[in-house]
Parts: C-alpha cells; structure tokens; sequence
C-alpha cells in the first residue's frame, strides 16, 4: 500500500509517517520545507510542495491509495482551500479512502448540540470550530471514503496504544497523544466501520 501523508511535518505527521513505515507502507510525507523530516527510510518518499497549489498537490497523489492528513493550517480559508485541493486530487485519480484530522468542536455535545456550540467551549476556539465543522461538510459531499477524527487537546507523547473512540460525539476525556493519534489514524486505514464518519478520541 502506498499513502501519503499531509501536514507530514507536523507533531502528528511525523508520528504517522513513522509509524507508517513500521508497518512497511510506502509513505511519501508531502511537506512544504521537506528539511524539517529528520529522518531517512527505503520506503520514504518526501515531495516538496505547497497544498494551496492545487497542481503541485495533484501531481503529489499520482499512484497513491490513500491520504491521511494532519494538516494544522492556521487560517480558515487557506484550510479550506487546502481539502478542497487534497479531494480534487482525489477525485482526478479516483481514490476513495482518507483520513484527516478536525477538531472536538466538530462532534456532537447530545442529539441537537455541536460541542462547539455548548457554553462551557471556550470562546477563541470557535473559529477554528468552525472552520474545521466547514471541511468535515465538505468531505461528506464529497462521495469518499472519509474518516474525520476529532480530537480535544494533542499532546506530544508516544503510542500507548489506550485510547476510547465514538463515533459522533466526544468520549469525554480532554487529551490524545500524537502516538496514539497516528496509531487510530493508521489502523482503520481498511476498516469500514470508519468510512464517512466523525470520531471522537481520547486516552482512557
């Protein structure tokens, strides 16, 4: 199998990249300034390009199977831009399988109420909230394969590989590791039970 990793970089990128190439997946970590992966791997392939340029991005995708994002592109529009690059991409080369990260504000507080729309959410979240609630619509139009996992807080740790998951709502606990971020991201890679679905997780 051969993925390719965005925001391959990132604190979690990195761990996916890693990880990915334990399990002996051809990876190539897209990366806008591929000097900040410190490590060199036979199965690693670094591309360097921006993921606002749509053509750099498409011709990155060419001959994968599947896309994994941890993309923490601060700014609202450029995000978006971003997945809607990444799923053009896609399309174009008739992939099907993604999995990217969000945010807990995107997941659902009970039947009617997004956390992100609770009171107690903290007020400079929003907007980020909303921005990542705008992708998660976006890869549901979309027709693929998507798994949009939402996390509360990332914390740079290694794989425990004890972490609770649900789908649509938070699990309830306010911390994940990049190690055990990347470690759900890569398992559910072939698992159905994830396809066109929000996850929430946290460590138990």
């Amino acid at each position: 199998m051969k993925i390719i990793v965005f925001g391959a970089t990132g604190r979690t990128g990195r761990k996916i990249v890693k990880q990915a190439l334990e399990r002996n997946y051809h990876v190539t970590g897209f990366a806008r300034n591929p000097y900040n992966i410190h490590f060199q791997h036979p199965l690693l392939e670094i591309f360097m390009g921006d993921v606002l340029d749509a053509e750099k991005v498409k011709e990155a995708m060419q001959g994968h199977d599947v896309v994994l994002s941890a993309l923490g592109i601060p700014d609202s529009q450029q995000r978006f831009q971003a997945y809607q690059n990444i799923i053009s991409a896609m399309n174009a080369y008739e992939m099907k399988r993604i999995i990217a990260i969000g945010g807990m504000g995107v997941l659902m507080a009970d039947e009617h109420t997004r956390v992100a729309h609770t009171p107690e959410f903290p007020e400079q979240y929003k907007e980020v909230s909303e921005a990542h609630f705008k992708v998660y619509e976006e890869l549901k139009k979309s027709g693929l394969d998507f798994t949009f996992v939402c996390p509360p807080n990332i914390i740079e740790n290694e794989k425990t590989g004890l972490y609770i998951v649900k789908t649509d709502h938070h699990p309830g606990k306010n911390s994940i590791s990049t190690g055990d971020l990347a470690d759900f991201m890569l398992n559910v890679i072939n698992d159905e039970t994830f396809f066109r679905t929000r996850i929430g997780i946290c460590n138990s």
